[in-house]
Formats: C-alpha cells, structure tokens, sequence
C-alpha cells in the first residue's frame, strides 16, 4: 500500500492541476446510467475502497454485473496476488462469455 501522504498528494495535484472532484468519483448515485457488462473483484479487506460499495454495486444492477468475486483476505488491488489462477480464471470466462461472443 502507498503511503497516506502520498495518497492525499497525489489527490491534491489531480484536483489543483487537472481539476478532478474526488467526490464526484462515488458512482453509486449514478448506476442507473450504466450499461456495459462488470467484473466486480473486490478483496475483502481491502482499506481504500470498502467493499460494501462493490457490495452495493452488486446488488443495485444484478443485470449487470456478470460476476462478482470477492477475493477473502486480498487488501486493495491485491486479489490476483492472493490467488492468480482464480483470478485468471474469472478474467478469462469474462472476456470470453461476455466480451468474445
């Protein structure tokens, strides 16, 4: 994981220099506007992004989300590190099910 400091850096200099709304970034409120096929992989312990809101997602647009695996025990970004052949497996059927065809 990033340090804090350089988390809340790197968000300072997006939203001074490129203007980025880091409120705007919470896409729940906004669902209903979506419409491609989702791969939601969300590590369980994951300390950046709770995953109540991958959680939520789900649950909101069932239609949508062609899966949702939650990887138990990967901290943020971290699910492939915990178990790569799952996470290959998951990809793999997204891409060829739903993009492929």
């Amino acid at each position: 994981p990033l340090p804090r400091t350089l988390v809340w850096s790197a968000e300072w200099l997006a939203s001074a220099r490129y203007g980025v709304d880091w409120e705007f970034t919470d896409y729940l409120d906004e669902v209903g506007g979506l419409s491609a096929p989702i791969l939601l992989i969300h590590g369980t312990i994951d300390s950046d992004v709770p995953i109540a809101t991958s959680r939520e997602l789900a649950k909101a647009r069932p239609d949508l989300v062609y899966d949702f695996y939650e990887a138990a025990g990967a901290e943020h970004t971290a699910a492939w590190n915990l178990d790569p052949a799952e996470y290959d497996r998951r990809v793999r059927a997204f891409l060829e099910d739903v993009i492929v065809r």
